[in-house]
């Protein structure tokens, strides 16, 4: 097996060798990234000319990858992507609320980090109707800024909304352009028919992949996926649907933590907080999220994505020290 990334965007796409060329194993990018300007990396470094095209495995149509003339492209074998697995940490942007998005790239910058979700709903520094407006400008924003990488979008909007799919297909054009992978969507609240919520899930995976773009739905309490059960019937129902993971949710108000082992597999996103059983969020280190456990269990099942910190903000604690904690927390056990 080989990895060929592209040095630029960061991005890379694993693949088979085959007899008469190369087949996608999956059919998404993977959120495996790596520094272009590593040693390590430009030793394995080879040129590679010319625009590349790769078939994805399930309907054969062919997707541009983005390759440019004398782009660097760095081959790995199968032991090297073993050895060199990197997960991401982030922080999303509803963490600093109140404030324009570039401020909230400065800010989070200033506390390193490096790579940001950006919430999209009607509470957030990125409204759906803005976004329909000033298109243009979201973009310069995310392209411009070379301090911070947007790396997962978060569409916040309710499933029933009137204009959903609108909002939806425009927050995928979004993530194309900014080379995001991963959209992370709410669930339909319980009482919803489990056929109209795989209806409306394929239709998101549909407009997700003409895009490129990975759905995953979000773990949350009051939705379908409150059980880490629905949430497996949803993926076996809708196929290339995601699992955007906050454990979070299956630890608050459950005299035990919810076992989620059996969606692992799925798992495109993961946001993260401390929690208790009788809490949603708490300092960090005063809840009961086995930070260290959690992530040796994404490890066994190849995960090599981005842990996001989601905080919000507590009374009589300072969210910036809060997230700086968090940031040197999971950095400590990648």
């Amino acid at each position: 097996m080989f990895v060929f990334g592209d040095v630029w965007s960061n991005s890379l796409l694993i693949m088979p060798e085959q007899k008469d060329g190369f087949k996608a194993q999956t059919n998404y990018f993977s959120g495996f990234r790596f520094p272009g300007n590593d040693d390590w990396v430009r030793r394995r470094t080879k040129n590679h000319g010319g625009g590349g095209t790769w078939p994805w495995k399930n309907d054969q149509k062919r997707v541009k990858y983005g390759f440019g003339s004398g782009c660097p492209t760095v081959v790995f074998d199968e032991t090297d992507v073993r050895r060199s697995r990197i997960v991401i940490v982030a922080a999303s942007t509803s963490c600093i609320p109140n404030l324009p998005l570039q401020e909230i790239f400065d800010r989070l910058s200033d506390l390193e980090y490096t790579n940001t979700e950006i919430v999209i709903d009607e509470n957030s520094c990125v409204k759906p109707e803005e976004l329909l407006q000033q298109f243009d400008h979201v973009v310069h924003v995310c392209r411009t800024s070379r301090r911070i990488t947007p790396i997962a979008f978060y569409f916040g909007l309710e499933p029933t909304h009137p204009d959903y799919y609108e909002h939806f297909n425009t927050v995928c054009r979004l993530a194309k352009v900014t080379r995001v992978v991963v959209v992370t969507v709410r669930a339909a609240v319980p009482g919803t028919p489990f056929n109209d919520a795989v209806d409306h899930l394929k239709e998101l995976v549909r407009i997700g992949m003409n895009e490129g773009v990975v759905v995953g739905i979000a773990t949350e309490i009051g939705r379908l996926t409150e059980s880490p059960d629905t949430v497996g019937s949803l993926c076996k129902s809708v196929k290339g649907l995601g699992v955007t993971l906050d454990p979070s949710h299956y630890i608050f108000t459950h005299p035990k933590a919810r076992d989620y082992d059996g969606i692992m597999d799925h798992v495109c996103h993961v946001r993260l907080r401390d929690t208790t059983k009788d809490q949603f969020q708490v300092r960090i280190g005063q809840g009961v999220l086995e930070f260290g456990r959690f992530v040796i269990q994404l490890s066994k099942v190849g995960y090599s994505r981005t842990l996001c910190v989601d905080l919000a903000q507590l009374p009589d604690v300072d969210p910036i020290a809060e997230l700086r904690k968090m940031r040197l927390l999971l950095e400590s056990l990648l």
